[in-house]
């Protein structure tokens, strides 16, 4: 089963109140709106210092490969090769750091709406418990 699947017919089972609750608690994030999102946290300090070291890298990573095709000894292209090499593993890293930080706002985010949800029921039981105890009056 495909998760639309699995959403219209939670959606099919619900009331309509419980369909706008539902409705309101939202859906996945675009991956734009998560980068963006890191910017916005406590650590965005870490995340604007990993984006200048990231450029800085490329710039080194531009600059070996030149210096790379334009060498004619061997030796000389191993080291501008390895440069190259290290400082693209670098901003490799940097990137896999960045969508690690994406996932786990993403997990908090529906850690939250699970949060939400378990407030709304609680709430809808305490509502029938109340209906339960007038009629029985």
């Amino acid at each position: 089963m495909k998760e639309n699947e699995i959403d219209s017919m939670i959606r099919e089972a619900l009331s309509k109140e419980d369909a706008a609750r539902f409705e309101s608690v939202g859906g996945e994030q675009s991956a734009f709106t998560a980068a963006m999102d890191l910017f916005q946290g406590r650590s965005r300090w870490l995340v604007f210092a990993s984006v200048a070291v990231m450029m800085f890298m490329m710039v080194v990573a531009v600059f070996a490969a030149i210096k790379f095709f334009e060498t004619g000894r061997v030796r000389e292209m191993i080291l501008w090769g390895a440069v190259c090499f290290f400082a693209l593993s670098g901003i490799t890293a940097l990137k896999i750091w960045s969508w690690m930080e994406m996932s786990k706002n993403a997990i908090r985010l529906e850690i939250k709406r699970l949060e939400l949800q378990v407030a709304y029921v609680t709430v809808s039981i305490a509502e029938i418990k109340a209906l339960i105890q007038n009629n029985a009056r």
